[in-house]
């Protein structure tokens, strides 16, 4: 019996669909990566990383551990829910980062302590270390597919590995690492050649710890502050110092990729606890001071010591702490106190020893009314 035409036809479109089926699936396993990373059709992506962290980003407990900045190169919210981080490919589930989003253009800073779980600032941690002598990070989501990848090479201390413009680019090296915020400052594709501006010379010249007349900021609080100081001929950059109250307990604030003093400049950094950088450029530290701080420091984006200032306590209000102008900063003695502070300019005013700070005499409110010299 001869077969219906339409029957062959069936045959023939059943054929040409299992041929296009097949065909995709060959297609769609034929990408790959290159270089050292690898990207995907995921809007978030592996942005910054770091293995070799004595400086940045310090965790709850005063530790600074290694980290992986995720960025959502998306106009839109994004969930993690299904997403993981590992450092195996063979564990593609390594570490959780279920519950978490980041916003449109965000970034997530995940430490890699070893840890798990949320810390008391609110960071995640995952359960593994990134090693500084190099090796694969890689972002995966829900039945081990690889999302983005990078493999890092040996890490000097300090310096971080990241994307030279932010959710693309090339993979470089940066001295001012940048977590949870856009990739900026020098970079090189050698981490020998980075700039580390250790020796900028720039040192704190001036602190009030106690402000109730003397500035106030944008928000129109008298918030306490840290005067910095520029004494060479060029431009000082200071991306990625850290202003501390306290280097014992490794934490601080890192000033921005963008800051710089000018030759012969001056900077006013506000410690009010506000933790932001206003649009008119305005510094505010994540932490305040008091006259039971035992000092103030400022840490070079290399981790070495720029400057440090021991706050003497009981000192009245609205006097300043910090050095004359032109004095050599050595000699004892050299470190004054000052009843007309002087933000952002020279401390040209009259001063007094702070050896002699018992004799000074107050209006009974703790204001000093006049120099005892």
């Amino acid at each position: 019996m001869k077969k219906p035409a339409f029957h062959n036809s069936i045959k023939s479109c059943a054929a040409c669909m299992l041929a296009v089926l097949t065909l995709g699936m060959l297609l769609a396993g034929c990408g790959g990566s290159g270089g050292g990373a690898e990207n995907s059709d995921s809007v978030v992506v592996i942005n910054e990383v770091m293995s070799n962290n004595s400086v940045y980003a310090p965790s709850d407990d005063g530790s600074c551990y290694d980290w992986v900045e995720l960025h959502n190169t998306s106009d839109r919210k994004v969930s993690l829910r299904g997403y993981y981080l590992t450092d195996n490919e063979n564990k593609p589930g390594k570490g959780f980062l279920g519950g978490q989003t980041i916003e449109a253009g965000g970034y997530l800073v995940v430490y890699c302590s070893g840890r798990e779980g949320i810390d008391g600032n609110g960071r995640l941690h995952v359960p593994f270390k990134i090693s500084s002598k190099g090796e694969s990070v890689l972002l995966t989501q829900d039945g081990g597919r690889v999302s983005d990848r990078v493999d890092l090479p040996k890490s000097p201390e300090n310096v971080s590995y990241g994307r030279n413009q932010d959710g693309g680019g090339e993979w470089v090296w940066f001295s001012a690492p940048t977590p949870g915020e856009r990739n900026g400052g020098s970079f090189a594709q050698d981490p020998s050649s980075l700039d580390m501006g250790s020796e900028s010379g720039v040192f704190i010249n001036e602190i009030l710890y106690d402000n109730t007349f003397i500035l106030y900021d944008s928000d129109g609080d008298y918030s306490d502050w840290v005067e910095l100081y520029n004494p060479g001929d060029d431009e000082a950059d200071i991306s990625g110092y850290i202003l501390t109250d306290n280097l014992d307990s490794g934490s601080g604030w890192r000033f921005p990729s963008d800051a710089v003093i000018p030759p012969d400049g001056y900077l006013v950094v506000f410690c009010s606890g506000k933790d932001k950088v206003t649009e008119n450029g305005e510094l505010h530290t994540n932490f305040k001071l008091s006259g039971s701080d035992p000092h103030v420091a400022l840490v070079s984006k290399s981790g070495d010591l720029a400057s440090i200032v021991a706050l003497p306590p009981n000192v009245p209000a609205n006097v300043s702490i910090g050095f004359p102008e032109g004095v050599d900063r050595e000699l004892p003695d050299s470190l004054r106190l000052f009843s007309c502070p002087t933000p952002g300019g020279p401390n040209n005013t009259a001063s007094f020893s702070i050896d002699r700070l018992p004799a000074a005499v107050s209006d009974g409110d703790g204001d000093l009314q006049k120099e005892v010299i």
